[in-house]
């Protein structure tokens, strides 16, 4: 019984983890890039923003 509720807690854990993922890349994809955060904030919404990464964040979650 314990397995069942560690495995829902793990799904309920990912599912939260990709709705905020998403949201962050969306975010970032959408503030300007003024000065040192900001162009920070443009290279990882970059990043974040290509389907290779995405990819690679889902093998590794399957793993």
């Amino acid at each position: 019984m314990c397995k069942k509720y560690g495995f829902v807690n793990k799904i309920i854990l990912f599912f939260i983890l990709g709705i905020f993922s998403g949201f962050m890349a969306k975010y970032l994809d959408t503030i300007p890039a003024d000065g040192v955060i900001g162009n920070l904030a443009n290279i990882i919404g970059n990043i974040f923003s290509e389907l290779g990464i995405w990819v690679f964040i889902a093998t590794i979650i399957a793993a």
